[in-house]
């Protein structure tokens, strides 16, 4: 990174953390109530069916979209974006992990276009977010709901300094077994489909197997950083691509978007997308 030091600042309109009931009425605002704190459970007024919230979600994947178009919107220098947008991916993961059964989640933090950008952006991109993870490291919150946090991406691309952060969670949290959390840095899917299919076929010539008889998928499946197939992607700003994000993961994951930029996003956008994931799984099986 540059020579430029820049200070985490948590931003003036900090997230909301809802409790643990939430409702959905019918003009789609989401009300909370004190419930369950163990098996949460959302209510569409108006639908028979009531869903645990991601109950029905094992893998969640989160694409991060609209820092730079909020900066420009909200007329603030691009290094405020940054830790409002920082700040609500830690405002996103306690809310997932706390009031939801959902057990991984995978977030898109920093692709690999992403460090191609200018390098005053891409300076104070990285410097907010290795500061995020320092801040993570001290948090007790990790230990306590037993999530394990995995960096997955081209680590080489990184710098040393950020990459040190990155591995210090990582060391920090490797005991826990509850639940994951996948932050994909400097990642490109192809890039990951590729190195599997290369180890794959190194080791095979190093042992002499004949590749015909192979289970090409499921080796394929095994070698990848990221294992768990992903059940719901939600990406912010609009979009309805992958951007390579787990397309191997996410060959079945259905898309939500929410038109927000990434730094808007409520809570209850959040939930409101789980919620039209239970009902397309409702729909699904006939229920």
């Amino acid at each position: 990174m540059g020579s430029n030091s820049l200070t985490l600042r948590e931003p003036k309109e900090k997230a909301a953390f809802p409790v643990r009931e939430t409702e959905a009425t019918a003009e789609g605002k989401v009300s909370s109530n004190v419930g369950d704190a163990i098996r949460p459970r959302i209510r569409v007024e108006g639908s028979a069916n009531t869903f645990e919230l991601g109950g029905e979600l094992s893998h969640l994947g989160v694409i991060i979209d609209g820092n730079r178009r909020y900066a420009k919107n909200n007329d603030i220098e691009l290094e405020e974006a940054y830790a409002r947008g920082a700040y609500k991916v830690y405002a996103v993961i306690r809310h997932v992990f706390e009031e939801t059964m959902i057990r991984e989640m995978s977030i898109y933090a920093i692709s690999q276009e992403n460090l191609l950008r200018e390098s005053k952006e891409l300076d104070a991109m990285l410097t907010i977010q290795k500061q995020t993870f320092d801040k993570w490291a001290s948090d007790p919150f990790f230990k306590e709901k037993g999530i394990r946090i995995r960096f997955v991406g081209e680590r080489s691309a990184l710098p040393a300094e950020f990459l040190k952060s990155c591995e210090a969670l990582e060391e920090m949290t490797a005991q826990n077994k509850d639940r994951t959390l996948n932050m994909l840095v400097a990642y490109a899917g192809r890039r990951e489909i590729s190195a599997a299919v290369k180890g794959i076929l190194r080791d095979a010539i190093s042992k002499g197997t004949d590749i015909k008889g192979m289970d090409v998928e499921r080796l394929i499946a095994e070698n990848l950083s990221v294992r768990e197939p992903v059940d719901l992607i939600i990406r912010t700003a609009g979009g309805h691509r992958l951007s390579g994000f787990l397309p191997w993961q996410s060959h079945y994951a259905e898309i939500i978007a929410i038109d927000k930029l990434w730094p808007e996003v409520e809570m209850e956008d959040i939930d409101r997308a789980i919620i039209r994931f239970c009902e397309i799984n409702k729909t699904k099986h006939g229920l």
